[in-house]
């Protein structure tokens, strides 16, 4: 109970010498801001002061340059002849005023409305042009001045102050500009104040110093006003700042002014360090005098502190010992061996502390470690010197190595050390802190997940397809340009079965982007992973023997390593069969158009034709006439015959062949493409009583595309709307409508029909492979399936709709395709 009262006692007495510290303090800092805020305020109301009387003085300026406005007004009144002696006298009174030694104003100039000077009290100056000044273009566009322009370069910096001049009809008649002398107007400024450390100029709203009491000749014509503080002019028309106005001049507490109605502050500004110097003596004497007083307090307390110490040095050796037997109980339950090295600076050291679970980490239990400090004889060849390591650790900052510690039995176990630097001393010695662990079971855990890998990559190296994980990067404006935007992590060794190239080949080629055709495949690729997360594609890959195969790629991204930079898992898969298969259904899907249309492609061929045979008829009879005008007349019909069947031929000889799977995009007119597509079925759609409603627009538009995979898209989706009004009663109207639009980068080609919808069954499914509304002796259900797989090799969409209502109620096919360039 007695220690309690003395620990309180003297906890009390701390708090209290404390809290009188505090207050002194808080005094001291209180009375200096106090003062420090009165004389900032004072000084602040001087440089107000003197802005407010420069600013007068500044207006008396103006005022003698309106005076001179005026004469200059009264001057180019008098142009006529017989006003020349009362021009002379205006132009006498205008020097006699410029010559008052008590205005700053050196000369005048005064210039017509063209900009060209037509007097100038100095002389010399006519035919001097002013029409590209900022100040002249403001007069031209009514400002009536004064303004007060940028300096004049030159020998010595003239100011203008211009005016606007008026005609009669008050239009614009020209300027008159006063020229000041900043030398002139210097004496006048300083004349304001009484002491010479004060600081007054004349600043431009723009910006520039036009003059000044001390030190501004050398930066007179340059910016001296900050964006902010011009900001603070144009929203209040004053501000006040503790600054510098010049960069190599003084901090002071500066006032600025705009005067009314022109464009001129006046700035004016106190030396802040010397109105401050009574308030920093006040505030170092507050300072000092609260320092003296905490040393004071300490010194007392640290009387009291010492006289105590004595009676806590043996109660705190106490604890510290039984405290050091806690942590090192403690330390001894932990599942590593904890140590301490002290180390010299050639690398030798000398261990300080060691404590943990010594037989859990190494396998000994029988306490014949616990004596020996150098564990190394029981290490295997992998562990490095003690040495190294340390000096690692000390040059480093960390080291951790791995290797094997010889058990009581004969065997090994695996153990891992960590070494980090606890200091550094000038000698380059330091200390070491460390602990040694047991690493048998991660070691077991890396062979189980090694052999789990091999046993992965001899099961996809029986898969058909090409199993792999990358790390891409977006190649727009990627900063790897010059290593190239892909990197594989892992390819199964199912590749060399699927493309001929083993993973070493592959690997030395730049992997499997670098096989991919087009060239351009992998960057288009990457660009939709960063963009929707995944790609699938259908490409064609090189193989090892210079061949090619088609290939669906199809890839995942998995993680975003930064904004750029994203790994992905995918598979590559050989689809040649499946290209070959499709491409054989596309053939037969199109033949079978034709031989489904063959009766209207006879009536396309069979009207030329008797159309030739009538001809040739009527041309022999015209040869035995002797009537040769006739003879041309016949066989130039003749002619136009042939060439009509062998358009249909030829239409029908490029349908049959098909496309060139391997042609790039090339431009097709929807012109040409329908033409085409009519070449078969115009006849069919007469004989069905079909009418077609063709609307391209004016021009018509070109698509990227191929022009008789095209054409057979048209020919299906027209020919399935001509089944399908096939069945509507024989008095009501068969339209089919073709209308194709450009909207930005893409063609919508629209076919429509009016033979009442597609079943909402069948729209869900509608281009799945054999899924057809027609008799089974009519259609397979191939040829929507065949349609969308072409509109889509071009880089594009098809859809179906049902849409309007009424009659007019059909099934709506849109395809939209990439547009030519203009």
């Amino acid at each position: 109970m007695p220690a309690f009262a003395g620990t309180a006692g003297r906890t009390a007495a701390v708090l209290l010498l404390a809290l009188s510290v505090i207050g002194a303090w808080a005094l001291a800092y209180a009375l200096s801001h106090q003062v420090t805020q009165a004389a900032t305020e004072a000084g602040f109301q001087r440089a107000q002061s003197i802005a407010t009387a420069t600013a007068q003085v500044a207006t008396k300026t103006i005022e003698v340059t309106r005076i001179l406005r005026d004469q200059s007004q009264r001057w180019q009144g008098l142009g006529a002849p017989e006003d020349a002696a009362r021009r002379q006298d205006v132009e006498t009174t205008i020097r006699a005023i410029l010559g008052n030694p008590a205005i700053a104003i050196a000369q005048l100039g005064i210039a017509g409305p063209d900009g060209i000077v037509a007097w100038h009290s100095e002389g010399g100056h006519h035919g001097f042009s002013v029409a590209g000044r900022e100040h002249f273009q403001q007069h031209r566009d009514g400002h009536p001045g004064p303004i007060f322009g940028r300096p004049n370069p030159g020998p010595q910096f003239l100011l203008p102050v211009s005016w606007r001049l008026a005609d009669p009809a008050g239009g614009f008649a020209g300027v008159a500009i006063a020229l000041l002398r900043p030398q002139d107007v210097a004496p006048h400024l300083a004349a304001v104040s009484e002491q010479a450390s004060d600081m007054i100029a004349l600043v431009r709203l723009e910006g520039e110093l036009l003059a000044g009491s001390q030190r501004a000749a050398a930066r007179i014509g340059t910016p001296v006003l900050p964006e902010a503080r011009r900001a603070d002019i144009e929203r209040a028309g004053a501000f006040q700042v503790k600054a510098s106005l010049l960069p190599e001049g003084p901090e002071r507490l500066i006032a600025a002014r705009l005067v009314p109605g022109t464009n001129l502050i006046v700035v004016a500004g106190v030396d802040a360090a010397a109105t401050l110097q009574a308030a920093g003596l006040l505030h170092t004497a507050s300072l000092l005098a609260a320092l003296g007083y905490t040393g004071l307090v300490i010194l007392c307390g640290a009387l009291v502190l010492m006289a105590d110490r004595a009676r806590q040095a043996a109660a705190e050796a106490a604890v510290l010992g039984a405290g050091r037997a806690e942590v090192q109980r403690l330390h001894a339950k932990l599942p590593a061996v904890i140590f301490l090295r002290d180390v010299a600076a050639d690398g030798s050291s000398t261990l300080i502390y060691r404590e943990g679970d010594v037989h859990a980490v190494t396998g000994w239990g029988d306490g014949s470690l616990d004596a020996q400090e150098d564990w190394t004889p029981l290490y295997d060849d992998q562990a490095p010197p003690r040495v190294e390591m340390v000096r690692q650790a000390l040059r480093e900052g960390a080291s951790i190595r791995r290797w094997r510690i010889r058990q009581p039995d004969g065997g090994w176990r695996d153990v891992v050390m960590h070494m980090q630097r606890l200091s550094r001393r000038a000698d380059g010695g330091g200390e070491i802190v460390g602990y040694l662990r047991d690493a048998s079971a991660e070691q077991a855990a890396l062979a189980r997940a090694a052999a789990a890998r091999a046993e992965m990559d001899e099961t996809l190296a029986l898969a058909p397809v090409v199993v792999f994980r990358a790390r891409v990067w977006a190649c727009a404006g990627c900063k790897r340009a010059d290593q190239g935007c892909y990197r594989e992590d892992f390819v199964s060794r199912s590749v060399e079965a699927v493309t001929g190239w083993s993973p070493a080949a592959l690997a030395e080629a730049g992997g499997l982007g670098a096989i991919l055709l087009p060239g351009d495949a992998l960057t288009i690729g990457v660009e939709a992973m960063r963009r929707d997360g995944r790609w699938s594609a259908d490409l064609s890959a090189r193989r090892s023997d210079g061949g090619t195969i088609a290939v669906r790629v199809t890839a995942t991204v998995v993680a975003r390593v930064d904004d750029s930079a994203m790994d992905v898992v995918g598979y590559l898969a050989d689809v040649t069969a499946e290209r070959d298969a499709k491409a054989r259904a596309i053939t037969a899907a199109r033949l079978a158009s034709l031989g489904e249309f063959s009766a209207g492609l006879a009536h396309e061929l069979k009207q030329p034709l008797l159309a030739i045979g009538l001809a040739l008829s009527n041309t022999q009879q015209a040869l035995e006439r002797g009537d040769a005008p006739a003879v041309r007349t016949r066989l130039a019909r003749t002619s136009s015959y042939v060439t009509r069947a062998t358009s249909v031929v030829e239409h029908l000889r490029r349908f049959a062949r098909g496309a060139d799977d391997g042609a790039p995009p090339s431009v097709v007119p929807v012109g040409q493409a329908l033409e085409g597509a009519m070449a078969v079925l115009g006849g069919t759609l007469r004989d069905g009583g079909v009418q077609l409603q063709v609307s391209l627009g004016d021009p018509a538009p070109a698509v990227l595309g191929q022009q008789v995979p095209l054409e057979q898209v048209l020919v299906n989706l027209i020919g399935n709307a001509r089944d399908a009004l096939a069945n509507r009663p024989p008095d009501t109207p068969r339209r089919v409508r073709v209308r194709a639009t450009r909207d930005g980068g893409f063609v919508t080609i629209a076919i429509a029909d009016n033979a009442g919808g597609i079943p909402d069954a069948v729209m869900a499914r509608l281009f799945q492979p054999f899924v057809t509304t027609k008799a089974e002796d009519k259609g397979t259900g191939l040829g929507l399936s065949v349609c969308k797989g072409l509109v889509e090799q071009m880089g594009g969409t098809i859809a179906a709709t049902n849409e309007a209502s009424g009659e007019d109620r059909g099934a709506v096919f849109r395809i939209r395709l990439p547009a030519a360039g203009d």
